[in-house]
């Protein structure tokens, strides 16, 4: 719930290939690092099945069934060549999309970030905001009985407080999956599987103390799974004094067959993975789905520097590689492994402006904010960033392909296969961002976007495995914000509005992928956009 903060509004898609030749270093650069952990055992702390269909649905109103008219693709606007020029669109690669409105909130004290969870398969659309979950059929009519209380839908009183959702919809085994921090039990991380390919019907639903008994508080909840194991992961914020915290974190893995078939189990990793003694905060598991040529031989993690390194504040020199781990399991017990990757370089992610005041609006990086997606031996990610526009430091998106190589199944290393920035011109940011693969490969970058000039609002970028490496060859705004939202934090000129941590972006099995993310709809209320993208 912790962030740092970025915005939008033309948009201009750049890869490194198109910067100086120093942005994508050979591994030989790449300094030695000592990296430490701590074994650990998440106990579980509950366990329920609950039947959605006698979860009563969500007391306020629900939105409007409507669907929506997804803007014109346009071509992205000039900026100077002295600066980062925007690449050309190829005609071929337009990309289509259509869309509803999701879930919509009025800002509120405890609900001032919406977050975003989204997972779509046969039976539905599923999508989730903090303490919400509502269900949709692909053409987004709402599904009787939704949306739903998240509280509700894990079984426990309406009254707790549930946070940062995740949501998966996992083609191995026809199951969907739900994750949540409940805030009212402090340090209780809760997973929730489908018993069948049907969100209406009964799920099983487990607590796990993912702070392993030490009362320190988790955050940010992260999620992923392959084909026998669910990989969970948190930040663990260690309190140092009042409000003084330090940002730590736990990775953990669980038997997958043991949750969907209502087995009680705990789960076993790692705390305090640290960096020459000072720990990361934000270590990303990635999903691994049926049919996307090739599995790895464990559990991986991706993380870039968090915020306690000095690199992401560009002093005394920016951050400049990324982290892979990978969890084995054997007859001793798990084993962590990992490898530094070098990496362009990076620095946190500048809040963004919007119409109503400058670098006000929250943005989050450079953390990794969702989960990587693997597919044909390569891993796919993003993370916020800070370019320098003309004088300014604005908030930009940075993705990737990862390589990782293995030595008899033991991680050995990885490279960059190739990495772009999302930049937009002059003192304009792109955040948020998520994103997936289809079953083709084409990859998809979804992100928020505001300026001065432009309320927030969502955009998507897409490639194709045949587009020239290191650059995104489409982009379309998919809905432009009609308000900024008011501020809830100033101090004389100051204002500050926290309005998110991060968009969803979900493989689809039948076309292209689905994406959720948050946009300006009033001064008092966000609107959620719920889209189908395909090249």
């Amino acid at each position: 719930m912790k962030k740092f903060g970025g915005l939008l509004s033309a948009l201009a898609l750049v890869g490194c290939g198109s910067m100086s030749q120093s942005l994508m270093p050979s591994p030989a650069q790449v300094s030695k690092f000592h990296i430490t952990a701590q074994p650990a055992t998440a106990a579980l702390s509950h366990f329920d099945v609950v039947d959605e269909a006698k979860v009563p649905v969500y007391t306020g109103a629900p939105p409007p069934a409507e669907s929506h008219e997804i803007e014109e693709r346009h071509a992205p606007l000039a900026v100077p060549q002295s600066r980062v020029a925007p690449l050309p669109l190829h005609a071929s690669s337009a990309l289509q999309a259509h869309g509803f409105n999701g879930v919509s909130q009025p800002y509120r004290s405890g609900v001032l970030r919406p977050d975003m969870a989204i997972a779509s398969g046969p039976a539905g659309i599923l999508q989730s905001v903090n303490t919400q979950v509502a269900f949709y059929d692909r053409s987004g009519q709402m599904k009787k009985g939704w949306p739903k209380e998240a509280a509700q839908v894990f079984g426990l009183p309406k009254s707790h407080f549930m946070v940062d959702p995740r949501a998966a919809y996992d083609t191995w085994d026809n199951r969907y999956w739900l994750a949540f921090l409940d805030r009212d039990t402090k340090h209780t991380y809760f997973v929730a599987v489908s018993q069948t390919g049907d969100p209406n019907g009964k799920w099983n639903v487990y607590g796990f103390d993912v702070a392993a008994g030490s009362r320190q508080l988790p955050d940010f909840t992260m999620f992923g799974f392959d084909r026998t194991t669910v990989s969970l992961s948190s930040r663990v914020d260690t309190e140092r004094s009042g409000s003084n915290f330090v940002l730590n974190n736990g990775i953990w893995v669980l038997p997958k067959q043991a949750l969907e078939s209502g087995q009680k189990t705990t789960a076993k990793g790692f705390l305090y993975v640290s960096i020459d003694g000072t720990p990361l905060d934000t270590i990303q598991p990635a999903i691994v789905q049926k049919g996307f040529s090739g599995e790895l031989p464990g559990q991986m993690f991706l993380s870039t520097y968090g915020f306690d390194f000095r690199c992401t504040t560009g002093k005394p020199h920016p951050c400049t590689e990324m982290f892979a781990f990978l969890i084995q399991s054997g007859p001793s017990g798990l084993t962590l492994q990992s490898t530094a990757i070098a990496t362009p370089p990076y620095t946190y992610t500048p809040a963004a402006s919007t119409k109503a005041c400058n670098y006000c609006l929250e943005a989050v990086g450079p953390m990794i904010t969702n989960s990587p997606i693997f597919w044909n031996g390569n891993l796919y990610f993003a993370y916020g960033l800070g370019v320098n526009a003309l004088k300014t430091l604005d908030p930009a998106v940075r993705w990737g392909e990862l390589t990782p190589s293995f030595s008899g199944g033991a991680l050995s290393g990885g490279t960059l296969a190739q990495s772009g920035t999302i930049k937009l011109p002059g003192a304009l940011g792109a955040f948020f961002p998520s994103w997936t693969t289809d079953a083709t490969g084409n990859f998809y970058v979804l992100f928020d976007a505001s300026g001065r000039t432009l309320n927030p609002s969502i955009y998507v970028a897409a490639r194709r495995p045949s587009d020239p490496v290191n650059t995104m060859s489409a982009e379309r705004r998919l809905i432009r914000g009609r308000a900024a939202p008011q501020s809830d934090y100033s101090s004389g000129s100051y204002r500050y509005t926290a309005y998110g941590d991060f968009s969803a972006a979900s493989f689809d099995p039948q076309t292209g992928v689905w994406v959720a993310s948050q946009y300006g709809k009033t001064v008092a209320k966000y609107g959620t956009l719920v889209a189908n993208v395909r090249l």
